[in-house]
C-alpha cells in the first residue's frame, strides 16, 4: 500500500441531459478545467452502456465478462477518480446500475448514455502528484505516484 495527502481544491457540479455520454462529458471538463487528480460521485440513469463485471477468472492480466444494455433505461450511482497519463485524463468508474429486481455492479467503460438526466460531483484533489501508468504485467493503466 502506498498514499499521499492531498486537499480538496475546487468543486464541479455537472448535469447531463438525455442522451449525453457522461465519461466523455468528465473527460472534457477535466481537459477544459486543468483537473490532474479529482474524484468524482455520480447520480441519475443510463439508458445504454458497456460494463465491465468482472475478470472471466482471478488471472492476470485479466479478461474483462461485458456486460451491454442498450434500449431501455437504468438507475444509477457510481463513484470515479479521473487521473492523466501522458496526454489526457482517463476516467475510471464503477456504478451500481438496476432496473426492477436486476442489478449489476461493474465498470462503466463504453458506449455510455444518458437517461432523463446524471447529476454528477467532481472533487478536485490539490497538493497530490498522481498519475495512471501501463502496467505491463496487466495490460492496464493504474494509479501511481511515480
Amino acid at each position: 500500500m502506498e498514499y499521499r495527502e492531498g486537499r480538496v481544491a475546487r468543486t464541479f457540479v455537472l448535469y447531463f441531459s438525455d442522451g449525453d455520454d457522461p465519461l466523455e462529458g468528465i473527460k472534457r471538463v477535466a481537459t477544459e478545467k486543468g483537473i490532474r487528480v479529482a474524484w468524482f460521485f455520480l447520480l441519475g440513469g443510463l439508458r445504454q452502456a458497456g460494463v465491465v463485471t468482472g475478470p472471466e477468472r482471478p488471472a492476470i492480466p485479466p479478461t474483462p465478462m461485458w456486460k451491454e444494455f442498450t434500449g431501455d433505461a437504468r438507475e444509477i450511482v457510481g463513484l470515479g477518480s479521473i487521473l492523466w497519463n501522458d496526454r489526457e485524463p482517463l476516467i475510471h468508474v464503477h456504478t451500481a446500475i438496476g432496473r426492477g429486481d436486476e442489478a449489476v455492479v461493474g465498470c462503466v467503460r463504453r458506449d455510455a448514455r444518458t437517461f432523463l438526466v446524471i447529476e454528477a460531483l467532481i472533487m478536485e484533489i490539490e497538493g497530490l502528484e498522481a498519475r495512471r501508468k501501463l502496467d505491463d504485467k496487466s495490460g492496464m493503466f493504474l494509479a501511481s505516484f511515480d
